[in-house]
C-alpha cells in the first residue's frame, strides 16, 4: 500500500506540473495567435472593437492561466504530503466538463470554417491531452486520499 501511495504521489506532482505548463502553452499560443490574427484583421474592424475583444479574450486567458496554476500547484502540494481541501479537485471537474463541450465545437469548426484546419486539429489534440491530464489528476488525488484514509483507519502511518 504505501508503494501505491507514493506512486500517487509522485503522478500527482508529475500531472500537476503538466497542468501548469498547459496553462502557459494557452497563454503563449494566445499571444502568438494575437499577433499573427492581429495582422490580418487590421483594417477590417474598428480599432475600438478589436481593443474590447482583446480584453475579453485576455481576461479568458488570464482566468484560464490562474485555474491551471492552482489546480497544478494543488496537486503537486498533495502529491508532497499537504492537505489540499476539495475545492481543486471540483475546479479541475469544473473545467474537465468545459473543454469537453468545446471539443465538439472545435471539430464542427474544422468543417464549417474552412481555414487553417491544421492548426485546428492540433488544438483538438492539445485539448485532448489537457482533459486527459486533469482526469489523471483527479482519479490519483482520489486515490491517494482514499489510500490516507484506510492507513488512518488500519493506524498505519500516514
Amino acid at each position: 500500500m504505501e508503494a501505491e501511495k507514493r506512486r500517487r504521489e509522485i503522478n500527482l506532482i508529475t500531472i500537476g506540473t503538466g497542468v501548469i505548463l498547459f496553462g502557459l502553452w494557452t497563454v503563449i499560443k494566445i499571444a502568438l495567435s494575437n499577433i499573427l490574427i492581429g495582422i490580418k484583421i487590421d483594417g477590417v474592424m474598428s480599432d475600438d472593437l478589436i481593443l474590447l475583444i482583446n480584453i475579453v479574450l485576455w481576461v479568458f486567458v488570464g482566468i484560464d492561466f490562474l485555474a491551471r496554476c492552482y489546480i497544478g500547484f494543488s496537486a503537486r502540494a498533495e502529491g508532497k504530503g499537504k492537505h489540499k481541501n476539495i475545492f481543486y479537485l471540483i475546479l479541475t471537474g469544473l473545467m474537465v466538463a468545459t473543454y469537453s463541450t468545446m471539443i465538439p465545437l472545435e471539430i464542427s469548426a474544422i468543417f464549417t470554417s474552412g481555414e487553417d484546419v491544421l492548426n485546428m486539429i492540433i488544438t483538438i489534440g492539445i485539448d485532448i491531452t489537457s482533459i486527459a491530464f486533469l482526469v489523471e489528476l483527479m482519479i490519483n488525488s482520489i486515490g491517494l486520499r482514499k489510500i490516507k484514509k484506510l492507513q488512518s483507519v488500519k493506524g498505519e502511518q500516514v
